[in-house]
């Protein structure tokens, strides 16, 4: 009888702390944006230019997450990447990607981020541990790239995410970015449209929630190359409902194609999904395959930290 008595008392207090979690994510949530992970940026080429980089042609791998119509007008025909991180918060994320360029007619990208956060405890009601719990989330994208007309690209990408920040509670949706990319000569390429585009989140408790969507804009331009080379990019986004602006700016500097070593810094408005920070990382490359780290400073994700393998043809 005891002991059925501590069971009870332990799967009680389980599920009052899930509760209690529930409650608190709840009313985190309520007024923002649901499912904000699927805003990070787990590729360390982009990373270490604290995001920026959605107009560039170079780095295909996750474009699944933010820009398809940038495939058809790249040169690569394949660019294939899988990483691991860690957010200051607490959560590892591993992530794998791929890009795929049909005769620069056509791209398609399909890419998978998976998080895992820290164990928290869970006691009985006499004080013991009766186990642990680890948050987790996860997002698949699907990406379409099509040529338009000669330098003139669309994209559409869709995105399933799903979130379990305490046990028994969790949540899930989809979302979709809509592009238009334009390279007007072959140094510069400069993107517009629409980002995180979704559908309502509903929680495992029938809450549901809003995901903002934001405007955007970007650029990359290549000012110098050669055994030397250059390329700078510069990302804008206006999020409806939080009516936050975030703006990012990177630059990359390759040695021979081999050296690669890059710095960015985001700015962002209160309420913005990813916040102020400073990014850069090392790269390197040789007959197409490439390791990348990345590694943030400053603000709220300052800390955090990614590593990647890829290879492109």
């Amino acid at each position: 009888m005891l002991t059925l008595r501590v069971q009870n008392e332990s799967w009680m207090r389980r599920k009052f702390i899930a509760i209690l979690l529930a409650a608190a994510v709840s009313a985190q949530m309520m007024g923002q944006d649901a499912l904000s992970s699927t805003r990070n940026v787990t590729e360390p080429r982009r990373a270490a230019m604290a995001g920026a980089g959605i107009a560039s042609a170079e780095n295909l791998s996750y474009s699944a997450f933010y820009n398809a119509s940038m495939i058809p007008l790249s040169r690569k025909t394949l660019d294939a990447s899988a990483g691991w991180g860690r957010f200051k918060a607490g959560p590892s994320v591993g992530s794998l990607g791929a890009a795929w360029n049909i005769g620069g007619k056509v791209g398609v990208s399909l890419a998978g981020a998976f998080d895992r956060g820290p164990a928290y405890q869970i006691t009985d009601g006499a004080g013991n541990t009766a186990g642990g719990f680890n948050p987790s989330a996860m997002r698949i994208g699907l990406g379409l790239g099509v040529k338009i007309a000669e330098g003139l690209s669309g994209g559409v990408s869709v995105r399933y995410a799903s979130e379990t920040p305490a046990e028994g509670y969790s949540f899930n949706g989809f979302a979709g970015d809509f592009m238009l990319s334009y390279r007007p000569v072959e140094r510069l390429c400069v993107t517009a449209g629409v980002s995180n585009l979704g559908t309502k989140v509903k929680d495992s408790a029938g809450n549901t929630y809003s995901q903002s969507w934001a405007a955007v804009a970007a650029a990359d331009w290549a000012p110098v190359t050669g055994v030397h080379s250059v390329r700078a990019d510069i990302d804008l986004g206006y999020e409806i409902a939080g009516k936050a602006f975030g703006a990012a700016a990177g630059v990359e500097y390759c040695f021979h194609d081999i050296v690669y070593a890059r710095i960015g810094y985001r700015y962002a408005t209160m309420g913005s999904i990813i916040p102020s920070h400073l990014g850069m990382g090392l790269g390197l490359s040789w007959a197409g395959a490439h390791i990348d780290f990345s590694y943030l400073t400053l603000g709220a994700l300052g800390g955090s930290f990614a590593l990647g393998l890829g290879y492109s043809f």
